[in-house]
């Protein structure tokens, strides 16, 4: 038998499998310190969780991911799909954060919250549809990022409503527009309670990553996942490591098409890309076109690309 424990703490969520041949069993325990645990077989409601270290998440993206010689961060789906007891820690990962109410996290809490779950829930989007295929792609892989894929506080919604309703507010992105009324007003009101009024900080768009080698890199360091306490120095170095590196951010024949999408999150923050890039780049504009785009490169992010 193989125990497997999570703490998430100081008020912590506590997940272990208990491992008998094939057979595995999955329970949660969500606990304050000073108080006796609740256990039950299946995810409970957990309203009052105020601090997650996602520690699950972590210790999977410690196993799975690994840098190549030219600082490619890739994720070892293969592995993952053929390591039952793992996939079934990313689905009860899951679970527990569609089991958490994320406006009673503390406010330092919040972004990590969604920046992890968008990750996560990336990883086993791509192990539902990839199968194996060495030319699978995101984009090629019908609607990907417009499926729900999670369910929090009784509404369902996709990865593009996540990063566009709920980290940058667009109530006029399509997959927010298309949501219905509720769950869009849900969507923007998780907006509204992540940023407190504040603008969006737009370093976040270097910590979410799509699966492709264009995108800024998965976390493959200590601690592996975003977490509060950590937050500000994983931003500067996350935007700084993406814009540093010549394929992903910024070279002599351009910069990321992150900056043509998403062009007015980078604006509001710095006034300009010129001068977010001159900020967190670390030889600033030096030798950088800013008036011309990368070719995005949608190869997934797999071990064996």
């Amino acid at each position: 038998m193989q125990q497997i424990f999570f703490r998430f703490g100081p008020m912590v969520i506590l997940a272990f499998t208990l491992t008998v041949g094939s057979t595995a069993c999955g329970q949660y325990v969500a606990y304050d310190e000073n108080e006796t645990p609740s256990v039950g077989n299946t995810p409970t409601d957990f309203p009052e969780v105020k601090t997650l270290r996602h520690y699950v998440l972590a210790g999977l993206m410690r196993q799975y991911t690994s840098t190549d010689k030219d600082g490619f961060v890739l994720f070892d789906y293969d592995g993952l799909l053929a390591d039952e007891e793992g996939s079934y820690l990313l689905d009860m990962y899951i679970a527990t954060l569609s089991s958490v109410d994320p406006t009673k996290l503390n406010q330092n809490e919040k972004l990590p919250f969604w920046i992890n779950a968008y990750n996560a829930l990336v990883v086993k989007g791509v192990l539902k549809a990839y199968e194996g295929n060495a030319s699978f792609t995101v984009v090629d892989s019908g609607n990907f990022f417009d499926d729900p894929v999670i369910k929090i506080s009784e509404v369902s919604f996709s990865l593009n409503q996540l990063e566009h309703g709920v980290i940058r507010g667009k109530s006029d992105h399509s997959g927010v527009a298309s949501a219905i009324d509720a769950a869009k007003t849900q969507l923007l009101e998780w907006h509204q309670d992540l940023w407190q009024g504040a603008k969006v900080d737009a370093r976040f768009h270097a910590t979410v990553n799509c699966a492709a080698l264009s995108c800024p890199n998965l976390l493959a360091e200590e601690p592996f996942v975003f977490r509060s306490d950590l937050l500000e120095s994983q931003l500067q170095k996350a935007v700084s490591q993406w814009l540093d590196h010549d394929k992903k951010g910024a070279n002599a024949a351009g910069v990321s098409k992150l900056f043509d999408w998403y062009g007015e999150d980078f604006v509001a923050h710095s006034g300009s890309i010129d001068a977010f890039i001159d900020t967190y780049r670390t030889a600033g504009k030096a030798g950088i076109n800013t008036s011309a785009f990368l070719e995005y490169d949608w190869t997934l992010n797999r071990l064996s690309n």
